[in-house]
């Protein structure tokens, strides 16, 4: 199909506009509109329902709000945001994070020695140094020196 069977099969010049449309814009105020539902019975219930309301950027206050125990001093100049009282300073003192020292190791101490490597018991490695390993050209015969002329 050409492009201009393809733009008037589909209808591309006048697009329809739907309430899916707008998904993936974040930030916007939820719109509310009123659906109508009819059962079986031929009874019909109106109910008010938000479209998008996963947009809204309202969690921002919430976790502001959740954390508003936890700010600390400002430092430098100016005066603290929010000084803490003495009962929350006992209690962060009181539970710490994490205990002093080292984590406790897991699983038990082993039983048996090193045979190889960095760990082998007995006398340590001589450190010697490598030679240097000669050139080589094409199937490992020795490099033929370039003329200079």
């Amino acid at each position: 199909m050409r492009p201009y069977a393809i733009e008037k099969r589909f209808a591309l010049r006048t697009p329809i506009y739907t309430e899916t449309a707008a998904y993936g814009h974040m930030g916007r105020t939820p719109q509310t509109v009123t659906k109508t539902f009819k059962d079986g019975g031929g009874n019909i219930k109106k109910i008010k329902v938000k479209l998008f309301p996963w947009e809204e950027l309202d969690y921002v206050k919430a976790i502001k709000k959740a954390l508003k125990k936890y700010e600390k001093p400002q430092r430098g100049r100016g005066r603290p945001e929010k000084a803490y009282t003495y009962e929350e300073l006992l209690a962060m003192v009181e539970k710490p994070k994490r205990g002093p020292g080292r984590p406790k190791k897991r699983g038990r101490p082993r039983k048996y020695k090193a045979t190889t490597g960095t760990g082998k018991v007995g006398r340590p490695r001589k450190a010697t140094a490598a030679a240097p390993k000669a050139k080589t050209g094409k199937r490992g015969r020795p490099a033929k020196k370039a003329v200079v002329a």
